[in-house]
């Protein structure tokens, strides 16, 4: 899933063992920018 949200998003692997990513938001990140990136997740978990 990660992989295919960093077509489209920027963020990092925090632990690659663990499968943890780091999300951090920019002082010009917008409300829409957060809100696409939440619609993108759910996109991909509910195609499982």
């Amino acid at each position: 899933m990660a992989d295919r949200l960093r077509e489209s998003f920027r963020f990092y692997d925090w632990n690659e063992a663990a499968r943890e990513v780091r999300w951090m938001c920019s002082f010009d990140t917008t409300e829409e920018d957060v809100d696409s990136f939440i619609a993108a997740i759910k996109r991909e978990l509910a195609a499982g």
